[in-house]
């Protein structure tokens, strides 16, 4: 079948059933673990995908995305856009999703 949602959103435990039952992968926050665990209850062959963005909420300066030598800033919550191409970010970031998903194993 391999149908994809993308679920970011607070759903209600019917919800969250009817998800489980009608895809096949799902990507969601790390935030939603407890409404992970329901639909792997529901659908144990289910995989669920932990998003987490490039932005940056703390670290290095030199981490920061630039345009015309400027930080760009997320306009309504003030976030500044990493670089992804920066090794050092690189290395944070994977050290953080690792350390994420060691806490969270409903995620794949």
């Amino acid at each position: 079948m391999n149908k994809f949602i993308v679920a970011y959103g607070t759903y209600t435990n019917e919800e969250v059933t009817y998800i489980a039952e009608h895809f096949d992968l799902v990507d969601t926050y790390l935030s939603k673990a407890a409404q992970v665990s329901l639909m792997e209850v529901t659908n144990p062959s289910l995989k669920v995908l932990s998003y987490r963005d490039t932005i940056a909420y703390s670290g290095a300066q030199s981490w920061y995305a630039l345009d015309a030598g400027h930080q760009i800033k997320h306009a309504d919550w003030g976030w500044l856009l990493a670089d992804i191409s920066i090794p050092a970010y690189r290395t944070y970031m994977a050290n953080l999703i690792a350390s994420d998903l060691a806490s969270n194993t409903m995620f794949d």
